[in-house]
């Protein structure tokens, strides 16, 4: 099963690119936007991030971000590279920080809402 947040933003990506959002013209906070395929990619490869940080939390720091059931195939392929991770037992947060030298980003992921703990102190 996939975490709610990456299938969050990831049927997003998918209904923007089957929409007529990549029509000129399109207004997105009062400006005309177009959005671009690259643009596209972009909101899928962090969507990934986000899909990885509930699977990556506890790995060592130096191994390669992965997932479970291919929910960051183009994180893991980047070979994106797990520099810090970082979790609170008072309000039950994880996540993982990352290099990625492919994409050439720095991406700090936090795993949504897990349990009630997180709910209470969001």
């Amino acid at each position: 099963m996939k975490p709610f947040g990456w299938s969050l933003v990831s049927s997003f990506a998918l209904t923007a690119a089957g929409s007529p959002i990549a029509a000129p013209g399109v207004m997105i906070n009062e400006r005309a936007t177009t959005i671009t395929s690259a643009m596209l990619t972009s909101l899928d490869l962090f969507a990934q991030y986000a899909g990885a940080s509930y699977c990556n939390s506890g790995n060592a720091i130096g191994s390669i971000v992965t997932c479970s059931a291919s929910a960051c195939p183009d994180v893991t392929a980047a070979g994106a590279k797990i520099t810090a991770t970082y979790a609170g037992s008072t309000t039950d947060i994880q996540g993982f920080v990352s290099t990625d030298a492919t994409n050439q980003v720095i991406v700090v992921s936090v795993r949504g809402s897990h349990s009630i703990r997180n709910w209470i102190t969001e």
